[in-house]
């Protein structure tokens, strides 16, 4: 074979190679799954979090249907349990529509005096703070409060501010602070983000805090967080027990002017929950809530007043 020849041969030799090479298996959804486990860090998070999504998996599910069914035992794990969920979403919604209650609106006003975060309520403290007195399960379609539980706001130039004393004969805590005895603080800066604040407090000072992300289709993602300068405190009293808390304003996320101004508008919700006979939450709030803390479309409407 001559040297023109073999270079002619050289030149096609390279790029059949390339093509005959082999081309790597796609992922399968176990591997996917075990890639997500310990994706933190890696440069293909993003890609492999994303694989992760009903969007990316509907891929896999439509052309082996039987991949479908693990992935929905992991959600239900029965047909007992599927009806039972089928049943309260039912049921929640008709509760919903048959909902005739307004959402509520309060004017936060600037305090002239910023509270000492103690978990005392001192006299004084929260002069001309915005005040509810008693509570309503939730649930419950009606403006009559019971019980007499204080909740108080106000607001500074750094801080928002939320204060409660319950009356409370059989106080329960835990170190999980929601699951027993605890006042709650929802707070969503910005309507139009989606996204809120959660910070419970216990009587024994112990608090959960994180930044939640509500979906279009109602899928809540969860991160724990606590803001930097957030202060709470909790103290029992004869009567029960007082939480305070402090919401910086750096922590709260403004599409117009930086926060705090009068005439800003804010949505927020508190609630008490009660663990009653060791067993059983009760939840409550200062004014008609439907489903919960977690409702930001229940939500009160705040607004900062001068």
């Amino acid at each position: 074979m001559n040297m023109r020849l073999l270079l002619l041969f050289s030149v096609f030799l390279v790029p059949i190679r390339s093509f005959c090479a082999e081309t790597p298996a796609d992922y399968t959804i176990p591997e996917l799954d075990r890639l997500f486990a310990e994706c933190s860090g890696s440069p293909a998070e993003y890609a492999i979090r994303t694989a992760k999504n009903w969007h990316s998996r509907s891929a896999f599910y439509r052309l082996d249907l039987s991949q479908v069914r693990p992935a929905v035992e992991l959600q239900v794990r029965s047909d007992a349990e599927a009806e039972k969920r089928i049943r309260r979403i039912s049921e929640e919604i008709r509760r919903g529509l048959a909902w005739s209650l307004p959402r509520q609106e309060v004017r936060i006003p600037f305090l002239s005096r910023s509270p000492e975060i103690d978990g005392i309520l001192s006299p004084g403290e929260y002069s001309g703070a915005a005040r509810f007195q008693g509570e309503i399960p939730i649930d419950t379609p009606t403006n009559q409060t019971t019980g007499n539980h204080l909740w108080l706001f106000g607001y500074d130039p750094e801080f928002l501010y939320f204060a409660a004393e319950f009356h409370d004969s059989d106080i329960r805590t835990n170190k999980v602070s929601y699951l027993a005895d605890s006042a709650e603080l929802f707070l969503l800066p910005e309507a139009a983000l989606n996204s809120y604040w959660e910070i419970v407090v216990s009587p024994s000072g112990d608090r959960y805090t994180a930044w939640h992300m509500l979906g279009k289709y109602g899928l809540r993602s969860s991160y724990p967080a606590t803001p930097r300068k957030l202060k709470t405190a909790a103290r029992r009293t004869s009567r029960g027990y007082c939480i305070e808390i402090a919401v910086p304003f750096s922590a709260l996320p403004s599409l117009s002017d930086p926060l705090p101004y009068a005439g800003a508008v804010l949505h927020l919700m508190v609630c008490r929950t009660d663990l009653r006979n060791g067993r059983e939450l009760f939840f409550s709030a200062p004014v008609p809530l439907l489903y919960g803390g977690h409702n930001i479309y229940g939500y009160m409407k705040a607004v900062l007043q001068k």
